[in-house]
Parts: structure tokens; sequence; C-alpha cells
């Protein structure tokens, strides 16, 4: 490590650098001051930074009078060390005398705020005799807003980090983007707001439906038609990953020519790409950053975009000290990356305004004047605060070294507190302490040590009050919907034309979810991940097995092993044009497993191609009922070779197998059915809830004829021995009459627009 340094350190001098910290210990060791200046004040310092002892002790050494002023009666010098410093091994153990009515104990940091506000109204204080101080900053916002719903103006000068705004995103995306190669990282940057804004603006430009691109990432204009610009871009984006799952930018760059939208987008990635490449690279990020918002309009009395110009000035004024490293050597991607440290340093602070309330920090709270104090967040860690450590140098070693140390802030707070007491014990007013159980995350939370420095009997009883059992916390209301729905915007759907299959089965698991499914176009997105979902994880399998049906050659050769390894080629083609040459790995063990199971696939057709022909795959049947046509696509059709029966199956691929029965039937109970989707069997009461197979049977009437019908599904589950053909054992012309009546039932309704009552939630809800 010192020898890391001392090349730091010459390397920095080659560039005519001088580093901080070596800059402060040379001024330490030889501090200098005006010639005219004969006396030093150092007046109410009891936490000095490290270097300033030191720079005392010179100055005292050479003849400079040095004088030291502490807040506190004289009875206690011996309790401060020379340089006014509270000693620690006194105020650890000095009682600090608190009454109960002081300290308030709330759960998280809404619930303080609300209990330290609850209590200044019981007080009844004037702002102008009020002081707040924040020692933990999650209590902050709600604080400002109780006090904003009391008609207070509160002004917080603490400000907010620079790391926090959307310029430092916006650039912490590109840095991610100029280092990996990941789908992640050109996604995040193809997400962010004002890169949404600028590719929007683009294609409503381009298409002569809004403003010139130089309307850039602007609030203004055509916003309505911008924003479902961008919805309609997001979309898009989430459906690329969703469907091809990319893991790298080559990957989301050929899965993206499916979707012609994301084109712009496409060729902004390579653009952030080639910025490393350009002659002069903080120029081009420059350049590049400035047309990104090249149309942004800017009101000087909005908040947010006085912030967003003081975001600005910061960061270009950081990326100027890029240049000199530029020249160096350094790569843009570290450019950035130093750049952003730099900033995570920097708070961008609202101008102060007049208002009734000023939001303060622990260590002003000694020069607020006012009667009437409340701390709020009188946590462990917060105060006193938890020094920042460092593997090598304990608290003991940091103490002798002069360092910030656990026992030196311990003493320091512990002296500001016991002051803060006896201030407003001995005048008017009171001081209030608020006590937090959880923090905003929900994490446990202790009380401050200071609040347990009192004698033996106030000690038990205070950690009795302040560890009971936590505050109620207010019963949430019964599950409710936020909003009512209101259906007299909705048109009225045009007559009922055309209906699929599975949109009779959505109707009779609920007609209100089929009206908001299929006329009110509410669908649930698309859901990026890393692996397939059960919908892609069947899809693949379908495709293989159709293009097995297709081959006439190899269904029915009879060859198990010829036979899976078709399917295996199949799965392997369709998984490479969807997802690349490199697929993540929890794809690439989803498709072994697939492999898996359409090797047993192979091994039933093989058992079946001497009994059974395939004489449609994929077939588009369809037929007229009461003026409306009823459109389905059949999986298979299997004739029999020797008898000339039919059988029409489904593919079902899942964990476990189905009975088609059990899939299309279920007991009535007590839910609530319409009437022609009842019925009898063997005396128990039973309910359509899928008319699939039975209307399959209905639509292939061209197909079949009169011939022998069997309804079936193809089960493919996790177990490989359940794989195979399981056959609607009963189905016959009653349950067929029961199904086409049932169906008769559902188009009328339909057409009727009868879509309530809503039927019990299911297990698994989209609305």
């Amino acid at each position: 490590l010192a020898r890391l340094e001392e090349r730091y350190l010459a390397l920095a001098a080659e560039r005519g650098l001088v580093d901080g910290g070596q800059l402060s210990q040379e001024l330490a060791a030889h501090p200098r001051l005006s010639g005219s200046v004969q006396r030093l004040v150092v007046a109410a310092v009891p936490d000095p930074v490290p270097f300033l002892p030191r720079i005392l002790e010179r100055l005292l050494a050479a003849g400079l009078a040095v004088e030291v002023l502490v807040q506190a009666p004289g009875h206690l010098a011996d309790a401060f060390d020379e340089w006014g410093r509270p000693r620690p091994e006194v105020w650890s153990q000095r009682p600090i005398d608190l009454s109960e009515a002081m300290i308030v104990s709330g759960g998280d940091p809404a619930d303080q705020a609300a209990r330290l506000t609850a209590e200044l109204g019981r007080m009844q204080v004037e702002p102008d005799d009020l002081g707040v101080c924040v020692a933990d900053s999650d209590v902050t916002r709600p604080l400002l807003a109780l006090f904003a719903r009391a008609g207070l103006e509160a002004y917080d000068p603490a400000g907010r980090s620079l790391a926090s705004h959307c310029l430092f995103l916006l650039l912490d995306t590109l840095r991610r983007l100029l280092e990996e190669r990941s789908a992640e990282a050109a996604a995040a940057f193809l997400r962010h707001p004002d890169v949404l804004a600028y590719l929007a603006a683009g294609s409503l430009a381009a298409a002569g439906e809004g403003e010139a691109r130089e309307t850039g990432p602007s609030r203004n204009g055509n916003d309505a038609a911008r924003a479902r610009e961008e919805n309609a871009l997001l979309a898009e984006l989430d459906t690329l990953f969703a469907q091809c799952l990319p893991t790298s930018i080559d990957d989301l760059l050929r899965g993206g020519t499916r979707f012609p939208r994301l084109a712009p987008a496409w060729a902004l990635v390579r653009e952030v790409r080639s910025l490393a490449a350009a002659d002069d690279p903080v120029a081009a990020l420059e350049a590049f950053v400035e047309r990104l918002f090249a149309g942004r309009r800017l009101d000087p009395l909005d908040p947010e975009d006085r912030l967003f110009l003081r975001a600005g000035r910061w960061l270009r004024a950081l990326l100027d000290e890029c240049r000199g490293p530029a020249a160096w050597g350094f790569g843009l991607a570290d450019l950035l990356a130093l750049m952003l440290d730099r900033a995570k340093e920097i708070r961008l602070y609202d101008p102060a305004e007049e208002s009734d309330v000023e939001i303060e920090g622990w260590l002003e709270a000694p020069w607020l004047a006012a009667p009437y104090l409340v701390v709020a967040g009188m946590n462990e860690g917060r105060v006193p605060l938890a020094p920042a450590g460092h593997p090598w140098i304990g608290d003991s070693l940091a103490s002798r070294l002069g360092l910030p140390s656990a026992s030196r802030l311990f003493a320091r707070d512990a002296f500001l507190l016991a002051a803060l007491a006896a201030g407003r014990r001995r005048g008017r007013g009171r001081l209030v302490l608020g006590v937090g159980r959880w923090s905003a995350e929900r994490e446990p939370l202790l009380p401050s040590r200071l609040l347990f420095l009192a004698d033996d009997r106030t000690l038990v009883q205070r950690a009795d009050r302040l560890f009971a059992a936590p505050p109620a916390e207010p019963a949430l209301p019964a599950r409710t919907l936020a909003f009512a729905y209101d259906l007299r915007g909705v048109p009225e759907p045009p007559p009922l034309a055309r209906l699929t299959v599975s949109q009779v089965r959505d109707y009779l698991h609920c007609p209100f979810r089929y009206f908001l499914r299929h006329h009110c176009g509410m669908t649930a997105g698309p859901e990026p991940g890393l692996e397939l979902d059960p919908g892609m994880f069947g899809s693949l399998a379908h495709q293989a097995l159709r293009r097995m049906g297709q081959e006439r050659s190899v269904w029915e050769c009879g060859d198990a092993e010829r036979i899976g390894r078709f399917l295996a080629d199949c799965l392997d083609d369709v998984a490479r044009r969807r997802f690349g040459g490199r697929p993540a790995v929890p794809v690439l063990w989803q498709l072994d497993v697939l492999r898996q199971r359409l090797a047993a696939c192979g091994r039933v057709q093989a058992a079946l191609a001497a009994e059974w022909e395939i004489v449609a795959v994929e077939q588009e049947v369809s037929c007229v009922i009461h003026g409306v046509r009823l459109e389905g696509r059949i999986d298979r059709i299997d004739r029999h070779r020797r008898t000339g029966a039919f059988r029409i199956i489904d593919y079902k691929i899942g964990d476990r197998p189905k009975k088609p029965a059990d899939a299309h039937l279920a007991s009535r109970g007590s839910r609530p059915a319409r009437a022609y989707a009842v019925l009898t069997i063997g005396g128990k009461s039973k309910r359509w809830q899928d008319l699939q197979l039975p209307l399959y049977r209905l639509l292939a009437a061209d197909i079949v004829g009169d011939a022998p019908v069997i309804l079936a599904y193809w089960n493919v589950p996790k177990a490989l021995t359940d794989v195979g053909v399981a056959e609607w054992q009963g189905f016959g012309d009653e349950l067929f009459a029961a199904a086409c009546l049932c169906v008769a039932g559902v188009l009328a309704d339909v057409q009727a627009r009868r879509f309530w009552p809503p039927s019990p939630r299911p297990p698994f809800d989209d609305f």
C-alpha cells in the first residue's frame, strides 16, 4: 500500500497535481496566518476537524495567543480537554437530565413524524418559537408533508444529492452501456425517460404527426401523442425481452429486426457504443448529450427546471475536469466512472425562501435559539453518528491518532444533548426527542444510547418503555379497488361477427373479465425475464411437434430415435432463431428438459404410427352459429388405419398430465353459473368451464364426416412416463349436445352484452 501511494503521488506530481490529503498534512505541519493576527479564539467547537489541534499546537508554539471557549459551567472544566473537546471517559458515564415527557416514541418514520407533530399541536407553539432538527433523513419527507398539511411553510436546506437527478442517472446508464455488452445495459439506457422522449419525438417527426425532433425530451408540445409513442416503444421493448430473452447487445440487435418501431433505438445504442472510439471522446459525449436535450424548454420559474439547470452546470464542470485524464489515456467509461464518483459528493440546494420552519441537522441544534426544539431520529447510528469504519484502524487507534472515533462522537453528542436539555430547562420552552422503531425499509432501529445515560431507576423505566411492544399500527382496511369501474365511456361493441374457442372459455370463466380483456383490450403486458415462462415453453414444444406432423416420412417411420432426433433438431432451430447462439443459462437448462420430453414424444409417436396416421396439423376450422363465425385451430387430427375413426388431439405441455373431462367439467359447488352451463352427470351437478375439445369436434365436421370421433389430450408433463395420449372416456352424444347448447348460450349472452356479474377472483388474476 505504501508503494502504491508513493507511485500515485509521483504520477500526480508529474502532471502538476497535488493530492488533497498531502496538502492538508503540509498545511498542518507549517500553518501560516496573516502577520497582523495576534490572537486566535476557538469558540464552541466540541468536535474540531482532525488537523485543527495540530495546527493550534504549532501556532501556540510560534507565540500566537490561542483562547478556547466552551459552552459549559465552570465546574465542568475537567470534563473537556485543552482544545474544548468533551472527554470520552467523563461523558460516557455522566447522566443527562431528561424527563420522560421529552421522549416521543414512534414506529416507522411516517409514524414518528405524525407523533411529533401531534405533540407540537398539544404544545400550541408559534412558528417563531419553534426549532426543528432531523438526525434521520428518512423522517424529513413525512415531516415536511405534515407541516404543509398544517399550513406551515417548511424549508429543508439539506438539498438533494446530485446522484438522484435524472441527468446523473442518464450518464450512469451511458457508462454502463460503454462498459458492458449486456442486453440489460442497453435496455436500461433506452428505458431512461429522456431517451424515450427523444426517440418518441423522432418517431412522431418522421411520421409527420408531431413537432420536429428539436423538441427533444421536452414535456411541452404534443404531450399526449408523445406519451402514446413512448408507451408503444416500451411495450415493444418489453415484448422483445419476453420473447427473445436476449443476454447480449448482439442478441438484442438480432431479435430487434422483428420490431421495426425500435430501429431508431438500435441506432442510438450503436452511436453510444461508438463514442469511446472518437478522437475526442469527452467532446463526443458532450455533443451527444447536447443533442439529446437540444429541444428542452426550461422555465426559470419552474423549481424542477431550476434544479435541472444546477445539475447541468455541475455535470458540465465535472466533465471539463475529465479532459485532463482523457489525454492520459483513460477510456470514456473510466472517465464517466470517475466523474460520477465525484458527483455523488455534490448536493443540489434550492434557493432559501421565506418559510415558517427550517429543518436543520443534529449538529445545528446548539445554535438554534428557539425555546421549543424538536429533534427527530434519536436512534443509534444517527445520534451518535456511527463513524466510518476502517478495516485496519480500530476505534482506540483512531482516537489516539486524533481521527473521528466512536468514543469521541459519543462524548460530543452526550455533551450537546446535555446542553440542549439544560438550556430549555432553565428558561421557557421545551425539548422534544423523537425515537423510531423501524427505518423506512422496516429494518429495526435501536434508541440512542444517550437516552440511557441516567440513574439506575430511570434507566430501567426508560428501557421498559422504549423496548416495550411497538406502538399499534392502524388496522389496514379490507381490500378494495382503489377506483370504481366507470364503463359509460366505453363505446358500444360492433355486432358480434366472430368468436374464438379460447374466447368462449374466457367467457365461461368470468363474463366481466372477458369484457375487459376482449372488448376493452385490457391484457397483462409481457414480463421480461431470464427464463422461459410456461407459455413460451409450451410454444417451443408445439412448434417442434407441428413440424414433425408435417413430415410424413418422419412420423410414420416407427423409429423412436429418429423421431426424437428430428424433434430435437426442430427445437434447436426454433431456439436458435429466437434466442441466438448463446441463450441464458436457465434457458439452456429448460431447452435440455424440453428435449427429454420431446424424446418421450418420439417414443409415443413411434408406437402409434402402426395404427394411427396424421391427417391434419394446426388445422384452421370454423363454422357459423346464429350468425356468428366460431373459429379454432386444432393441434392435430389422427385417423385410425383400420376402423377409420378420427381422434382430435390438443397438445398439453405442463407440469402434470391432464384428463380432458377434468379440464372441461367442474363441480358446480356454490359458484354462480349460467343455466346453459349447468348439467348433471351421474347424479352430480357439474358446470362447463371449457368447451375446447367438444367445439373442435363441432368445427371439424367437414373433416370427420359421420365417422366416430375420439377427443384427447396429448400430455407432455414433467414425468416422462406420463407422456402420451389421454382420451376423454365417456364422451358421447349427450355431452356433445350439452356442449352445443352451452356455446349457443354464450353466443347469445355476448351478443346481448351480458357481462355481469363477475365470477369470484381466481387464484391468479390479471385484473
